[in-house]
């Protein structure tokens, strides 16, 4: 898998799936508080997707936290409004080797280009761009 599907990948899960989430927040009274956002689920072939290939993003993920590439990700995938895949992996402090949670938070910083990326992807999907065209 690409990197860069890989990273829109990570993104993507930030800021679209999460369910009965519980959050530590400090500046929330209380010190937390919960999110719900409750997706349907699904099986990647119920909506037209490879459950097998769909898979291999966990071996990919691996592959970058053993190189040191990232120490975690939570990785989200959602189609026709259903999650097919949501899993977390690494750890959320390298210290402590606390593991990541499903409800990680974290700070997005430099994301035009995969947010872009995805977009495109969505126009070349509906057939109204290829990856041919000049960028004029």
């Amino acid at each position: 898998m690409n990197p860069m599907m890989l990273l829109v990948c990570m993104l993507v899960s930030v800021s679209s799936v999460a369910a009965d989430n519980q959050v530590n927040d400090p500046h929330h009274e209380g010190g937390s508080m919960t999110t719900t956002l409750e997706l349907p689920q699904a099986t990647p072939e119920e909506v037209g997707m490879s459950g097998e290939r769909l898979n291999k993003v966990s071996d990919v993920v691996q592959e970058f936290i053993d190189a040191g590439r990232i120490q975690g990700a939570v990785v989200g995938v959602a189609r026709r409004g259903k999650v097919v895949y949501f899993e977390a992996q690494g750890v959320a402090n390298v210290e402590t080797q606390q593991p990541l949670q499903m409800d990680a938070m974290f700070n997005m910083a430099s994301s035009t280009k995969p947010i872009l990326g995805v977009a495109a992807m969505m126009v070349i999907e509906e057939g109204k761009l290829k990856p041919s065209d000049p960028v004029e």
